[in-house]
Formats: structure tokens, sequence, C-alpha cells
């Protein structure tokens, strides 16, 4: 049993030092015991989960509902990205992503770029600089999972 426990706590420093694998393992083992309403999730394992859900949506849904591994929600990984068919914007949920990720790099790092996807956007979509949104048609192009 001291064992275990020494490796609990080993893991525990590994995500303090931002491991990936062992944040995803904290993030399963405090939502472990929780009712699906209330989980919580580190950004490392929205990430992911993002990049995954994105990849196999019926992959990611499987293994959600197996209950082998707990995953974010559908609901939870729209409120990072978007939600709604053909939106073309940041979510207040990302800029506040940005916002703090800036506040961790240095002078250095700060020095970027943001590069875009291209997306075809039709003649008869207007863009609304107040709201930060296009209204019209969106052609978001072949995506395959």
């Amino acid at each position: 049993m001291e064992k275990e426990i020494q490796t609990l706590k080993w893991i525990k420093q590994d995500e303090a030092d931002g491991k990936p694998q062992s944040a995803f393992f904290m993030d399963q083992m405090r939502n472990n015991y929780r009712k699906a309403q209330g989980y919580r999730w580190c950004q490392t394992t929205i990430k992911h989960s993002i990049h995954f859900q994105a990849k196999s949506p019926g992959t990611y849904e499987s293994i959600r509902k197996s209950n082998l591994l707990l995953l974010p929600c559908r609901r939870t990984l729209q409120g990072y990205v978007g939600g709604r068919e053909g939106e073309v914007r940041y979510t207040s949920l990302v800029k506040e992503r940005l916002a703090m990720e800036i506040k961790r790099l240095n002078t250095h790092q700060k020095c970027i770029s943001i590069m875009i996807d291209e997306v075809g956007i039709r003649p008869d979509v207007i863009y609304l600089r107040n709201s930060d949104q296009f209204i019209g048609g969106v052609d978001m192009g072949k995506i395959s999972p």
C-alpha cells in the first residue's frame, strides 16, 4: 500500500511539472467519485479531448459512454470550440485561455503569430464586427474524422 501511495505522490508531482499523462490520470481520480454534472477538467484533458473527439467522434463517445475513461461530454467541449454549425469566431473561453497562456510566456516567447485555417466564405456572408461573427453560409470544406 505504501508503494501505491508513493506512486500517487510522484504522479501528483508530475502533474505539477506539466506532464500531460499525469494531469489526465489525476482528472480520472478526482472525478471518479463525483456525479457527472460535477466533473472538473484540467486544460490538458480538455485540449486532448477536443483533439480526440475531432479525430473520431464515434470512438470518443463510445469510450466516454462505456465509462472505461471519464471524458468531458460533447457540450463541455463545445463551450471551448463553439457549438453551432458554421460558427466562425473565437469564443470567450478561447480568448480567456489565450490570455492565460500569454501570461505564462516570457518576452521572447511572446513573439508569435496566430495562423487561422482558410475557410471558404460565400459572397452573401456579412461580418458583424460588434459580435465578432459572420452571418450567412459558411463552406467548411471536406471534414473527415
